[in-house]
């Protein structure tokens, strides 16, 4: 009764009946495409549940399926690739290339995204690569200035290079001059 109140309701308005007539000049591709759009986001969202509960394997599989229905989307891949980076399970010396590059894919599918740029720089760090680092959490900061975790980790390497002296390394008789 329900589906034949909705129908009727349809069928009565002017307007919601030629949205419908519309709907149905659609392409099947169009559908197919809407809802693998929308299930994509469905598995992300479970993606990143699982991901906060430390369910790596759980969290990497519903971002790969993600990303296999919704391919455009850099963010997917990027999760996939941080997934991969804070899984204690994973050699992480192996994986750090292999990262690197899915994270730099992501970037040129989705060049304004903050938290990919954050992972960016997190997986420079892990390189030894700090320069790079200091680039990709800058773009961060500029998307999105509130970003809490690219503020930390500028705010360390800021602190690291102070308690360094400005980045000086110094000698066993520099150190023997000073006192």
């Amino acid at each position: 009764f329900l589906r034949i109140h909705d129908a009727y309701t349809v069928l009565a308005d002017a307007k919601a009946r030629s949205a419908y007539e519309e709907s149905l000049k659609q392409p099947a591709g169009a559908k197919d495409e809407a809802r693998d759009a929308l299930e994509a986001e469905f598995c992300f969202q479970r993606g990143t549940v699982a991901f906060r509960k430390k369910q790596f394997a759980k969290a990497l599989e519903q971002f790969k399926e993600a990303r296999r229905l919704s391919s455009r989307e850099g963010e997917h891949l990027a999760w996939i690739a941080w997934t991969t980076f804070c899984d204690p399970q994973v050699d992480k010396a192996a994986a750090l290339p292999q990262i690197k590059q899915m994270l730099l894919e992501s970037l040129e599918l989705s060049p304004k995204n903050a938290e990919i740029n954050y992972f960016l720089a997190e997986t420079y760090l892990a390189l030894g690569e700090e320069k790079r680092a200091v680039v990709a959490l800058n773009r961060a900061l500029e998307i999105k200035p509130d970003h809490v975790d690219a503020q930390r980790r500028m705010r360390l390497i800021r602190m690291r290079g102070e308690k360094d002296g400005g980045g000086k390394k110094e000698g066993l008789l520099d150190r023997w001059r000073k006192k």
